[in-house]
């Protein structure tokens, strides 16, 4: 991680347009005691992600993001998957932003997005269903784990 010094919080960066998720999510991390470790953000479409992980001072080290998000062109609004896929790719194409770790988090079969996963370089596909908790601890462990306190 980029942001892994001693006194430095890891920028987390929650991408869903349902404000229900996004507490659900900010909630783990609370519950588990993430929140120390971890600095939390949000956007609810892929333009606000973008302007996010654009800007030096708010880049996020981690994503977790959605696929089913709104981004707006040319003044039309589009909901397409492929789109969160494409922000993945140009996340994970760029030198300065290669390693942010993103993980979509989708109630949609990740079969349908075998391809599409593979060639965005997505870190992992968490499902939302009643395993989401459990599923994302290890997950969040694995970029905090330096920082947490041994037993």
């Amino acid at each position: 991680m980029a942001n892994n010094e001693a006194n430095t919080k890891i920028k987390v960066l929650i991408v869903d347009e349902s404000e229900i998720v996004r507490i659900y999510l900010r909630d783990i991390f609370w519950i588990n005691g993430f929140e120390n470790y971890c600095e939390l953000m949000s956007a609810t479409n892929l333009n606000d992600a973008e302007a996010i992980v654009a800007d030096p001072k708010t880049r996020p080290d981690v994503i977790f993001l959605a696929l089913s998000l709104r981004k707006k062109v040319d003044g039309h609004t589009h909901i397409d998957p492929k789109n969160s896929f494409a922000f993945v790719r140009s996340i994970k194409s760029d030198p300065a932003l290669q390693h942010i770790k993103v993980f979509i988090i989708s109630s949609l079969l990740k079969e349908q997005f075998e391809k599409d996963i593979a060639e965005s370089k997505v870190d992992k596909y968490i499902s939302k269903d009643q395993n989401l908790p459990k599923d994302m601890i290890p997950i969040i462990k694995s970029f905090t784990g330096a920082m947490q306190p041994t037993a």
